[in-house]
């Protein structure tokens, strides 16, 4: 299952913008054979730099995995079309943004809520212990450690 759609992309530009960015010079025709290999491209990028962290592809995509695909299809469907020309600023933007959630994704920085875990995410942990159990109390530990009152 695609994590976008085409639908995603005509949130972002006019249906004449995404055929002349799919290889349609007249802007009448998207050429979803690219657009495609573009999600693909996209998807393949989430699931690689997910995997382990949670259990992948997706089944349901948390809205942030939808925006995320969306953005990667859009700088894919840029190189293809494009080539090795210089890439517009906002396209390189939505690259570095998408890459960089990612990569909080994956470190635990931002949390899926919806996904479900996989065996690489870090344990759930729990403990009994409460500030009744402290030798010292936060007074004291605060003019060790610089605190307030220091």
């Amino acid at each position: 299952m695609a994590y976008s759609t085409n639908t995603d992309l005509l949130g972002r530009f006019t249906s004449e913008e995404l055929a002349k960015l799919t290889g349609d010079d007249t802007g009448t025709t998207i050429d979803t054979a690219r657009t495609d290999l573009a999600r693909e491209l996209a998807d393949a990028t989430i699931d690689a730099t997910l995997l382990g962290r949670y259990t992948i592809p997706f089944t349901e995509p948390d809205e942030l995995i939808v925006s995320i695909s969306t953005d990667l299809t859009i700088y894919h469907l840029y190189r293809i079309e494009y080539g090795e020309l210089p890439l517009p600023e906002e396209i390189k933007a939505y690259y570095e943004e998408a890459n960089q959630l990612l990569e909080d994704i994956q470190s635990g920085e931002l949390y899926l809520g919806g996904a479900v875990p996989g065996y690489d995410s870090p344990p759930t942990i729990t403990t009994l212990r409460s500030n009744d159990n402290r030798i010292y109390n936060s007074n004291v530990m605060d003019s060790y450690f610089g605190g307030n009152d220091v």
